[in-house]
């Protein structure tokens, strides 16, 4: 379901967005391309990889754990399946008659900014959200020529081929079905770190687990500190914790408890994590200057 999109020009100075690699970049901008009319998409790295980047050697999965750490997209579950959200989609993209495939749970709402879009979040049958929206049969935004089409439209090609079997079925196994199993060190710091609804521990197990062992106990030895600074000011969101972790954000934290004449100070690309006064800094709070 391949659309024409808008981007606005905000987007080139949004921190969150420049701070990400260049292929991260343009991942970014041509998921809108793919994503339904709310801005939600299926999260196969596979299928992506051969839609928008045909022609690169692109490793897509640390892309997209990228996009998910500089919260670009939010990574969500729906009986089994995953899928991607597209960060305030529904506030910038304004379809005459959109197009709704992928199902969106109220936190997805929130996080495509669907609330307060005319006609936009809530259908009659959308029940929950999370179901995909089948009575609006609009064509959504302008369609691209040569792609599958939407609403009641049927496809030429489909016509003289006899139709396919199924839709665009990703080519890896499936993992079992199941809970994950993590190990007690990283539960004790899951259970530590402040998180939300919307963070992925799935996505925080896999950033954990590429730590070293003395990074782990670093990252552990920090959170104290790091909760007490989210306790110190209600205005503040803690980062996401993938984030939190493949930042280093625990470097500017770990030593907080220590006397102020001890700590050793460290930096993040070339920036001190304590002034003068001991005190943190953006770089340690922020990852940047």
């Amino acid at each position: 379901m391949a659309r024409i999109r808008s981007n606005h020009p905000g987007q080139w100075s949004d921190e969150d967005f420049v701070c990400m690699s260049y292929p991260a970049r343009l991942l970014a901008l041509s998921l809108r391309n793919l994503a339904d009319d709310r801005g939600v998409f299926e999260w196969k790295p596979l299928t992506l990889k051969m839609q928008l980047f045909p022609a690169d050697n692109e490793d897509m999965v640390p892309l997209m754990e990228e996009l998910v750490a500089n919260n670009q997209v939010l990574k969500f579950e729906v009986g089994g399946k995953s899928y991607g959200a597209i960060r305030n989609f529904m506030k910038w993209q304004r379809p005459k008659k959109p197009t709704y495939v992928h199902p969106a749970p109220e936190a997805v709402l929130k996080y495509v900014a669907a609330s307060g879009v005319e006609g936009g979040n809530r259908t009659s049958s959308d029940g929950d959200g999370c179901e995909p929206d089948t009575a609006s049969g609009g064509s959504g935004s302008v369609p691209v020529p040569n792609q599958s089409p939407t609403g009641t439209e049927k496809s030429p090609q489909r016509k003289e081929v006899g139709g396919r079997k199924k839709e665009e079925k990703d080519s890896c196994p499936k993992p079992a079905a199941g809970r994950i199993s993590y190990p007690p060190a990283f539960e004790d710091v899951w259970k530590a770190y402040p998180t939300d609804k919307l963070m992925s521990k799935k996505d925080g197990f896999d950033a954990w687990k590429k730590l070293a062992d003395d990074d782990k106990a670093l990252l552990a030895r920090s959170l104290p500190a790091f909760n007490a600074y989210c306790q110190s000011d209600p205005s503040y969101r803690p980062v996401h914790f993938v984030r939190y972790v493949i930042s280093r954000r625990f470097d500017g934290m770990a030593d907080d408890s220590q006397p102020t004449h001890t700590r050793q100070v460290g930096t993040i690309n070339g920036k001190p994590l304590r002034d003068a006064n001991g005190n943190l800094t953006n770089a340690a709070l922020f990852g940047r200057g």
